[in-house]
């Protein structure tokens, strides 16, 4: 509203502060690829945020194969230090995948 016409004519890039569901798949989330789908290990795609920023010299990217939701699940919770009994406890509650 006013606050950000009033910082765009001094100059400072401003912008209103969106809900969610618009910052990820309004007009210009659509326009900024925001949510691209790569190609998953399975062979799938699989929809991933991108980066919101874009740098000129070295723009981010998002490569390789990705994982399926909940896919290094099971390897990320025994790093974290969780027992197995503990892992099937969670995935039986619907916690983690």
């Amino acid at each position: 509203g006013e606050l950000v016409r009033l910082l765009r004519a001094a100059g400072v890039a401003a912008e209103r502060v969106r809900e969610l569901d618009e910052a990820l798949y309004g007009e210009q989330a659509r326009r900024r690829d925001l949510l691209p789908e790569r190609p998953s290990r399975r062979g799938t795609g699989v929809q991933v945020l991108a980066t919101p920023y874009r740098l000129g010299r070295t723009p981010a990217r998002v490569s390789g194969l990705i994982g399926e939701p909940g896919a290094d699940g099971e390897a990320i919770l025994a790093e974290l230090g969780y027992a197995a009994p503990a892992r099937a406890a969670l995935r039986s509650q619907g916690v983690v995948l």
